[in-house]
């Protein structure tokens, strides 16, 4: 994690896998106010019409929507806890209305 360091002085949003592993750690150990990152690998569901419009593509909207927010929320001059707050809540409600929809991708995506 030789770059870690151009973080210094940010908070921090890393939309890749495992980068809360080792880049998280090191870039708040070189000064990097708040790191917000995945612990683990990921992936988004998608439906092959719409790769490149995730946000109308039924299957990766859910979870493209929640990780914006956390971003949307940050920009906005929120605490990084507030933005991971609020995607965790829209996520539960996204949650519950997947469990409930007729859309064929719904089960999928959960």
């Amino acid at each position: 994690m030789e770059s870690s360091y151009l973080l210094k002085e940010t908070i921090t949003f890393a939309r890749a896998c495992n980068s809360l592993v080792k880049l998280g750690p090191e870039a708040v150990k070189n000064g990097c106010k708040s790191f917000v990152g995945y612990r683990k690998k990921f992936w988004i569901l998608r439906w092959h019409k719409t790769t490149c419009k995730p946000l109308k593509d039924v299957a990766a909207k859910p979870v493209m929507e929640c990780s914006n927010i956390v971003a949307i929320e940050l920009i906005k001059g929120k605490t990084v806890k507030e933005a991971v707050k609020k995607s965790h809540e829209r996520a539960d409600e996204l949650m519950d209305e997947l469990i409930y929809s007729k859309e064929p991708y719904a089960s999928a995506t959960l």
